[in-house]
């Protein structure tokens, strides 16, 4: 019998951060409607988890961790979505998990592609399936010039309007198509092509190789067979 369900475990493994776990996706499989798999406004408080209840294939959507959140998850400063729940909502500038679920059959990938805030581990609970881990961003370099990982310029600041002063100011990295907005950086129009789309996030690449940093960035993309999965999220240290 084919598997037509798909189950995520979500874990919190930051050690002095809560954070508020979202999931954005298909709303309907085969004419039923789906709702929301996680409790509006839930928040994870260090080292805990939460697994959804099952839900039907085929769906596509993509996992986040919001952060700095009021308690209801709203008016978060990293993964806001605009409401307590994301579902049917998007968000901008956050690493990001993507999954595709058929019966039987998975494609799955961690995203770069418009920024990288948090750490993010994707263990799929079948064996022979590629476990994807991406570290807690390397901001170092903000103050420090011979670290690049990171350019100054690309920094997610909790207040862009006050001077960058230390670290503790950062929220994430920004990729130069979040940054800049242009054609060229977004691989839109005439840039919509592999041979001119910039691989423009290189250090999104050095520093998190197994996941995807750019819209041509095909190495990045798994599959497996359906299979459910935990997704762990980590956070800078303080």
């Amino acid at each position: 019998m084919p598997v037509n369900t798909i189950t995520f475990t979500l874990k919190n493994q930051c050690s002095s951060e809560v954070i508020w776990p979202a999931i954005q996706g298909s709303l309907e499989v085969n004419g039923n409607t789906i709702n929301d798999p996680i409790p509006a406004g839930l928040a994870l408080n260090p080292f805990k988890s939460f697994t959804t209840a099952p839900f039907p294939v085929p769906w596509s959507g993509r996992i986040w961790a919001r952060q700095h959140c009021k308690g209801d998850g709203t008016n978060c400063r990293v993964g806001d979505c605009g409401a307590s729940s994301c579902w049917g909502k998007s968000t901008k500038a956050v690493t990001l998990f993507e999954v595709t679920a058929e019966p039987e059959k998975l494609w799955y990938n961690l995203s770069l592609v418009d920024g990288y805030t948090t750490g993010i581990s994707v263990v799929p609970d079948k064996k022979g399936c590629k476990t994807l881990t991406c570290d807690v961003p390397p901001f170092l370099g903000g103050h420090d010039p011979s670290n690049t990982l990171c350019p100054a310029t690309n920094l997610k600041l909790s207040n862009p309007e006050q001077p960058f002063k230390s670290l503790d100011q950062v929220d994430g990295c920004l990729s130069d198509c979040s940054l800049y907005g242009t054609d060229e950086y977004c691989c839109q129009n005439a840039w919509n092509d592999p041979n001119k789309c910039p691989a423009s996030s290189a250090w999104f690449k050095e520093a998190c190789p197994d996941a995807y940093s750019y819209p041509y960035d095909d190495t990045a993309v798994n599959t497996c067979e359906l299979t459910d999965i935990t997704v762990v999220f980590s956070c800078k240290k303080k």
